[in-house]
């Protein structure tokens, strides 16, 4: 499925929306509204390979609490930036074996 460009008008009504905003740390009391805002990025079909939101103990277990932010209008929070997962570096070798000559 190809991801339409949004027109002009939607772009303006975007970066309006976000003229007054603040951006702020996240708390506990904003997961309905961001679980809200990541099912509707699962929804488009282009945001993950999820089929639904996870549940707030899922979600916050598996991502970093200092990287947690929100756009917020008042007590509407607007968008949710991308949630940080911590990440570990493993060696990966290679599943056949290697030849003697490298």
């Amino acid at each position: 499925m190809r991801r339409r460009k949004p027109d002009v008008a939607t772009i303006m009504k975007t970066a309006i929306r976000f003229v007054n905003c603040i951006i702020e740390a996240m708390g506990t009391k904003d997961w309905e509204a961001v679980r809200d805002i990541y099912q509707e990025g699962i929804s488009t079909g282009n945001a993950t390979v999820r089929t639904q939101a996870p549940t707030w103990e899922h979600w916050n277990n598996v991502h970093r609490p200092d990287c947690r932010l929100v756009a917020r209008d008042g007590d509407t929070v607007l968008s949710a930036g991308p949630p940080l997962v911590p990440y570990r570096i493993v060696r990966l070798t290679p599943a056949w074996p290697r030849s003697a000559s490298t």
